[in-house]
């Protein structure tokens, strides 16, 4: 009964916000220019995703810090893929790899000779701005949280026990105060400002400029989502493990025909490159399935949200919210591990 209210509430919240009008509490819409290129943007796809995590990386690895921190097997243990370990080290690479991609999206601003305005930051109607983040994670939440939870029943029932997130595994470890300090800067700091300052406020604007910027985003989820599922698809025996490793591909694949509806129905170019950069940032987040099915869900509404408000500071509120709400049970879980319950 409360998903169904809630998706009643949260499609009452998306048509206010797209309504054409404005009020004091929605700004008036404005088409601001794009000055960054296809190339320029591509580039730091690949540096944010790719890039800045393997530079990260290769400073863990070449140097004794892990070891020194954790005991002085560590470094084996990632190499042997124990689980607790891999966790760990997941987490480490994504909180080095963020002043990393901070400095590749500072670089594509001023290559592109942007303004930051036009990437959704300025200093102006703040508090508006957070107080529509707050809105927006009340209004979404129990939508999104819903939806990851018949996802991952229906997985559970159907297939197999849904994947654990890094940092589940992490809190069941006994975690030290670092790990929760890197937990918590990883989940609700580095994801909430770098994930919004791309998607949202890079990719987005940038598919909805072009004429078949949509298209491009969602092919781009389809190969992305390729690349993410090839190597365990490549490890799986049987037919039933290849298609259980797939399936983000073919969640990816099965959202085409709901983007070709929303682009014959809607024919405008902020909606489907809204959908096409919700899809993009689900499937980036492939490791742990059915995961990206809820993200994709959140993505929407973040990217509504980003649009009509002109500025990812909103979605950045939610997102870091959502995310802090998922820290707390995080860390009741972890009590709760520790005491055998």
């Amino acid at each position: 009964m409360l998903l169904p209210v809630s998706l009643l509430v949260a499609v009452a919240w998306v048509y206010w916000l797209l309504r054409p009008t404005h009020s004091r509490v929605l700004p008036p819409q404005r088409r601001r220019a794009v000055p960054w290129l296809g190339t320029q943007v591509l580039a730091l796809a690949i540096a944010v995703l790719f890039l800045c995590p393997a530079l990260a990386e290769g400073l863990l690895r070449g140097t004794p810090f892990l070891n020194w921190l954790y005991g002085p097997g560590f470094l084996d243990a990632l190499e042997r893929r124990e689980e607790f370990a891999s966790a760990r080290y997941l987490v480490w690479v994504a909180v080095l790899a963020f002043p990393l991609r901070l400095v590749a999206i500072i670089a594509l601003v001023k290559l592109s000779q942007a303004h930051w305005y036009q990437v959704g930051l300025s200093g102006q109607h703040v508090g508006r701005d957070v107080l529509h983040g707050v809105l927006g994670f009340c209004v979404m939440t129990p939508v999104v949280r819903g939806v990851q939870q018949i996802a991952a029943d229906l997985w559970r029932t159907w297939v197999v026990a849904p994947g654990e997130h890094p940092l589940i595994k992490v809190s069941e470890t006994q975690p030290h105060l670092i790990d929760w300090l890197l937990i918590f800067t990883a989940a609700v700091v580095t994801a909430a400002v770098v994930e919004e300052l791309l998607f949202r406020g890079i990719l987005q604007p940038w598919f909805a400029t072009r004429p078949y910027g949509g298209d491009i985003a969602v092919i781009a989820s389809l190969g992305l989502a390729a690349f993410a599922v090839s190597p365990s698809m490549y490890a799986a025996g049987a037919v039933r493990d290849k298609a259980i490793a797939s399936a983000p591909f073919l969640f990816a694949l099965a959202m085409v025909p709901a983007y070709l509806l929303v682009r014959r129905l809607s024919r405008s170019l902020t909606l489907t490159a809204i959908f096409g950069t919700a899809l993009l940032f689900g499937v980036a987040h492939s490791g742990v399935w059915p995961t990206p099915i809820s993200l994709f869900v959140l993505a929407l509404g973040l990217g509504v949200l980003c649009y009509r408000m002109q500025s990812v500071l909103p979605a950045m509120v939610t997102h870091a919210l959502f995310n802090a709400l998922s820290f707390v049970e995080l860390v009741v879980h972890s009590v709760t591990h520790a005491k055998g319950e």
